[in-house]
C-alpha cells in the first residue's frame, strides 16, 4: 500500500504546485517540498493512464496525498532546469537516479532555487 504524505515532527512544507512526473508513462500529481524532502505525490497510475490531462482538472487530484516519489534533500545531487514542448521541466539527480518534473511556465519560477538553497 502507498505511503500518505505526512508532514514529519520539525518539517515544514514551503512549497507546493501541480506538475506531471515524467517518466515510461506520464503522471500528474503536486510537487511538494519541505525543509528535509522533495515529494511527488499523486493518485494511481490507471487512473492518469485512463483520464490523462482532464486528472488535473479533478478536485480530489489537488489534495491527493499518495507518496509516488520521496527524495530526502540530503541525497540531491543535481538540479537543472530544460525546456519540455511547451513547458519547462526540472530534473532533480540523487545517488545513480534521476527524476523529472514538467511545469507550466508560471508554475516552475523559483523551484530550482529553492531546492538548491534547501539541498545545500
Amino acid at each position: 500500500m502507498a505511503k500518505e504524505f505526512v508532514l514529519e515532527p520539525s518539517e515544514t512544507e514551503i512549497r507546493s504546485s501541480l506538475c506531471t512526473r515524467i517518466s515510461l508513462s506520464s503522471q500528474n500529481g503536486h510537487l511538494v517540498l519541505t525543509n528535509k524532502r522533495l515529494l511527488f505525490c499523486g493518485s494511481s497510475g490507471l487512473l492518469t493512464l485512463l483520464l490523462g490531462p482532464i486528472m488535473q482538472l479533478l478536485p480530489f487530484m489537488k489534495t491527493s496525498k499518495r507518496i509516488i516519489t520521496e527524495i530526502m534533500l540530503s541525497d540531491i545531487t543535481g538540479i537543472e532546469q530544460k525546456k519540455h514542448g511547451l513547458a519547462q521541466k526540472i530534473v532533480v539527480s540523487y545517488g545513480s537516479s534521476k527524476e523529472s518534473f514538467a511545469f507550466t511556465k508560471k508554475e516552475i519560477e523559483g523551484w530550482v532555487a529553492a531546492i538548491e538553497e534547501l539541498s545545500k
